[in-house]
């Protein structure tokens, strides 16, 4: 987690040095846009973008533990192959493998109020199934009246299969852009 962050940091600098920008945007996803926050809370941004962050590290965690073993589930059903090797030092999921230190990072991420500078301006987008009630209350809590927004799509984000869909929603690239460009929401 920790050089995910310093890389966004170092991708950050070496935007402002490349392009002599005046103000930089940050439109990020997921767990992209809690790591995005954490390296970048402090800085001067423009306009964050923020599309269904993580907002509980822990309970992101279990969610792709339980896509793991159901992938994994699966494959021995149809297949009918055996359970993989543990990864030693480490856990697999999803396709990607984690240092044990990286899987205790992540178990301990959480978005706060305090990662962002006070005159932040923060624009919160949230799908169909983001919207349950622990989100609702963090946006809730969390943002001002009218920073957020939520667009009645499926992003089926524990669904490998249908999440190019979602990437690739028209309404969600339009709405995308409109809060890149500074459209009210």
């Amino acid at each position: 987690i920790d050089r995910w962050k310093s890389d966004i940091n170092h991708a950050h600098q070496e935007l402002l040095a490349r392009t002599n920008c005046k103000s930089v945007i940050v439109l990020a996803v997921r767990l992209g846009a809690t790591l995005a926050v954490k390296a970048l809370g402090k800085a001067a941004i423009e306009r964050w973008i923020l599309w269904d962050p993580v907002t509980n590290g822990s309970e992101y965690y279990s969610s792709l533990l339980k896509m793991h073993n159901r992938k994994i589930w699966r494959s021995r059903v149809l297949k009918n192959i055996q359970r993989p090797s543990p990864v030693a030092k480490g856990e697999e999921l999803v396709g990607s493998t984690y240092s044990d230190v990286a899987i205790g990072q992540f178990k301990q991420l959480s978005l706060e109020s305090s990662d962002f500078t006070d005159n932040a301006t923060i624009k919160q987008v949230y799908t169909r199934e983001s919207n349950d009630d622990r989100n609702i209350k963090w946006y809730s809590n969390f943002f001002s009246v009218g920073a957020s927004e939520q667009i009645n799509v499926q992003c089926s984000w524990y669904n490998p299969k249908n999440l190019n869909e979602a990437i690739t929603d028209r309404r969600i690239s339009d709405r995308l852009e409109e809060l890149v460009l500074g459209q009210v929401l």
